[in-house]
């Protein structure tokens, strides 16, 4: 009766490359995604595109990061969640959207600190 492979009479040897295989990657860990006001957040249309923003793009966003000049931030203005970018004029701050400014009203809820981009 034949009986079942387990291994243990193997010819050759083991693979040298052995010792050099890294470590499964963690996109939670690696984007941060397990610290709290974290989140991905999917792109839906082309107004960033000249900024590398693609409609179905995954943006890692992080509530509790300040905008900073250019930034990417998700923004909230008159009910309407957008994406815009914060500029720094006379010392405030401004967010443009499709060349122009959002105005006044406009809350930042987060920035955009990473692009995961599913397909190329």
């Amino acid at each position: 009766m034949p009986r079942a492979y387990d291994g243990s009479e193997t010819t050759g040897f083991m693979s040298p490359a052995r010792d050099h295989v890294d470590p499964a990657l963690d996109l939670r860990e690696r984007l941060g995604l397990r610290s709290p006001g974290r989140y991905l957040v999917r792109v839906s249309g082309e107004g960033l595109a000249d900024r590398g923003v693609r409609d179905g793009d995954l943006l890692v966003v992080d509530a509790a990061a300040r905008p900073w000049p250019d930034s990417v931030v998700v923004s909230v203005s008159r009910d309407e969640t957008l994406l815009a970018v914060a500029e720094v004029s006379d010392g405030r701050l401004k967010l443009r959207w499709r060349g122009g400014d959002l105005g006044d009203g406009t809350e930042v809820w987060a920035v955009a600190v990473a692009l995961v981009r599913e397909r190329l």
